[in-house]
């Protein structure tokens, strides 16, 4: 009596600890809690086979007269098979979740079978070696038999059985599975997910979510999806057939925008999705439900399709709860590549190269002193996107892919506000293999080398527009990037009047041709003639007067579907672009971009259309900013708080007619993240620019095209150690931020080659 006591309170315990702790793993969605478990079964298995071979050891020596370290010697035998039979349940390709529960039951079984063992070898009325042998015999067959059927049994079970999961843990496991040139961040749907979240609705919500086959697979047929949305009033239930959505999308992305549309105000409701079989009306046998129960199948045989087979891909379902009139509005932000704002007939220019920018601006606001950050894409970029200068962001070497991010971006910050991110860009160094693509449910690449992509800005507008009317019903915030004004090397003929006629120099359909030569005789052994200049100027106004039209044809989209007004429409440009202005009295030339930070590269457009009811002070801005302010600005237009420290501030204030930034406020411009290489500060009215010991100082106030360099000038010896000074303290604040991204590795070559295509890495 004492030795079953003693075993039902030892096993009891045991197994009881570890299913307490395995339900708090399901109920905190701990996976650490279930080591515990898995710890807990193990030591209540040490302390089971320590007895058991102590008890069996005992039983040995009693019934065949052997000697005590003979017994312990042979008891260890049938031990090493019991122990096998647990192990064994590890071998197979099934959840962690069903091994659990195989060990579970084994140990279970190994644990009665010891007791008994242990029981036995205190009974000395046995009496004949026959029947004790028998009892011994048919004790060990019960439990291998029951161990080895009792996984198995418990396998079945399991796969009749939905694991529910809810979003914020699928969130985890998302990753970016690419279909064509479009990027998104999914998991892999299998037979036996079920999905469960709370959600607050309103009268313009839609369920959105969106489904891929597996690379070289077709989506299982026979399948449904089931979306079950419950509030107080009502439950209902929507059904997607997989097998329609897997030819429908072609081996791409289908996207799924469910109407759940209820009462005005908000009310709460509990959304539950998962796979579900079409029910079929062949009647299944005896015998074939006898074999799909597969009893006996060992765990090694086990395979993962017969656990759960994978569906599809598919994204984090989300509520979008769409416009709701006077209070949301849309985001739609252009970046027009390497437009100097000087070539616009708004901003001055004598060409009407922009009559559609013009219109936005008339509508908008316009700020006349908007700076680059850097002066060339990547770096740009990557500032606007994360308010951080690159010398902060440390994302400024195009020959390495970025594998991660260490902080928030843009598109990851208007996420938290309830929007539906999707991004159209010109690849190339705003593309995924730089991190561009986290935030987005969507990005699409236009690569300029694969034909099935839309480069080009007629194919980019035309397919923006597409996906525009596919989505109207949502909140969406869309980032539309084009490198159309960047390659303005083709001739464009219906904007002839802008070429110059009879050119036939070595420049013309040669982009890469275009070199940065800074000195003076740089420019001289290269040989570029003043019709060269003029000829690529003159290309210059024609690509802005051909992507001005076709933007033209995506606002008149928006007004035919009824958005324009609750749109905020953004553009801006990431830099300039030199035509061979001379500076620094003459020793330095600049032309195209990507180097010097002077004010043709520096400087940029700003418009900004707002959406209908928002308070506008006034329709010019002349206050000085920096693209890294769109993110604060946008934050706080959103009323959202970034994550993490940023080095811009918002204009906000200055729109709605509060104050604006300091004018002393210093705006950096660099082409690379080491500030002490090259870098350019404009400040107080100043232009300094720092190069390998070089400086260059230029009064924008009296010299705006920075004609004569101030730097030699004794009495302005005060004013470089001031510049000197604030970018030593730039340099130092920025080394605060952590910039490290992970291993770095060699961007692909098929980047390589879209680089290439578009005047990069000659």
């Amino acid at each position: 009596m004492a030795a079953a006591i003693r075993w039902a309170l030892l096993v009891g315990a045991g197994i009881s600890v570890a299913l307490v702790v395995q339900l708090r793993k399901y109920e905190k969605g701990n996976d650490s809690l279930l080591n515990e478990s898995f710890l807990i079964l193990a030591l209540t298995s040490v302390v089971c086979v320590f007895l058991f071979w102590a008890g069996w050891s005992q039983i040995l020596q009693y019934f065949f007269n052997s000697d005590p370290q003979r017994a312990r010697k042979r008891a260890l035998i049938p031990i090493g098979c019991m122990v096998a039979l647990i192990l064994y349940r590890y071998v197979g390709f099934v959840s962690i979740e069903m091994k659990f529960k195989a060990v579970f039951l084994s140990v279970g079984f190994f644990a009665f079978t010891a007791a008994s063992v242990d029981l036995a070898a205190g009974w000395r009325g046995v009496g004949k070696v026959t029947l004790g042998r028998g009892i011994i015999i048919l004790f060990f067959l019960t439990a291998a038999f029951a161990t080895a059927i009792g996984g198995n049994f418990l396998h079945n079970i399991e796969r009749s059985l939905p694991k529910t999961i809810t979003s914020a843990n699928l969130a985890a496991k998302l990753e970016h599975v690419t279909r064509g040139h479009d990027i998104r961040p999914a998991f892999l749907m299998s037979t036996d997910l079920k999905m469960e979240f709370n959600a607050k609705l309103n009268g313009q919500s839609h369920l959105v979510f969106s489904l891929t086959p597996q690379e070289g697979k077709e989506i299982e047929k026979g399948w449904l999806i089931n979306v079950q949305v419950e509030t107080v009033n009502e439950k209902r239930d929507f059904m997607l057939d997989l097998d329609s959505a897997s030819k429908e999308s072609n081996g791409n992305w289908k996207d799924f925008i469910i109407d759940l549309k209820g009462q005005d105000g908000y009310q709460k409701a509990h959304l539950t999705l998962e796979a579900v079989r079409k029910r079929s009306t062949k009647k299944q046998s005896a015998k074939d439900s006898l074999i799909k129960l597969q009893l006996f199948t060992p765990a090694w045989n086990w395979k993962k399709e017969d656990f759960s087979t994978g569906l599809a891909y598919i994204t984090l379902p989300q509520i979008n709860n769409g416009i709701v009139p006077k209070k949301d509005f849309n985001i739609l932000l252009i970046s027009l590549d390497t437009l100097r704002s000087d070539r616009l007939n708004f901003y001055g220019y004598h060409r009407e190269t922009a009559p559609n920018l013009a219109q936005l601006a008339e509508e908008g606001i316009v700020f006349t002193n908007v700076f680059a950050p850097a002066t060339w894409t990547l770096p740009s970029h990557m500032s606007l996107f994360t308010s951080l200068y690159p010398a902060a962001h440390g994302i400024c070497d195009g020959k390495k892919e970025v594998t991660e991010l260490n902080f928030q971006t843009l598109p990851q910050l208007i996420k938290t506000g309830g929007y539906y991110n999707a991004a159209f860009t010109g690849a190339g160094y705003v593309g995924s293999t730089f991190g561009f693509h986290n935030g987005f449910d969507t990005f699409r690449e236009n690569s300029k080398v694969d034909p099935q992509a839309a480069y080009g800005i007629d194919r980019e507008v035309q397919n923006a527009i597409q996906w525009i009317e596919g989505h109207k019903d949502l909140r969406f915030f869309l980032f539309f990037h084009t490198y159309e004004i960047h390659d303005y090397v083709r001739v464009m003929p219906e904007h002839s009047q802008f070429y110059a006629t009879g050119y036939n120099g070595r420049l013309q359909n040669n982009f890469g041709a275009l070199l940065h030569p800074r000195h003076r005789e740089e420019r001289e052994a290269f040989g570029i003639l003043p019709e060269d200049v003029e000829f690529m100027a003159n290309l210059y106004d024609g690509a802005i007067r051909h992507t001005d039209e076709h933007l033209g044809y995506l606002f008149q989209a928006l007004r035919d579907m009824d958005l324009y007004d609750d749109t905020m429409i953004i553009v801006f440009s990431d830099h300039g672009e030199s035509f061979g202005e001379e500076h620094d009295n003459g020793k330095s030339i600049a032309w195209a971009h990507g180097s010097n930070p002077y004010e043709s590269v520096m400087r940029v457009p700003l418009i900004i259309k707002m959406p209908k009811g928002s308070t506008v002070h006034s329709k010019t801005i002349d206050g000085y900013y920096s693209l890294v302010d769109m993110m604060p600005s946008l934050a706080d237009m959103l009323k959202l708080k970034p994550r993490g420290r940023i080095q811009g501030v918002s204009w906000m204030p200055a729109i709605a007619g509060g104050s604006a930034p300091a004018a002393d406020r210093p705006l950096f411009s660099q082409p690379r993240c080491q500030a002490e290489t090259l870098i350019g500060v404009r400040h107080d009215g100043f232009k300094y620019i720092q190069r390998k010991g070089e400086y260059e100082l230029y009064d924008l106030r009296l010299d705006p095209a920075e004609s004569f360099n101030l730097a030699g000038q004794e009495v302005f010896a005060g004013k470089l150690e001031q510049f000197s000074t604030i970018v030593n303290r730039h340099v130092g604040d920025s080394e605060k931020y952590d910039w490290r991204h992970g291993p770095e590795e060699n961007i692909p070559n098929a980047v390589k080659a879209e680089l290439e295509a578009l005047g990069y890495l000659q």
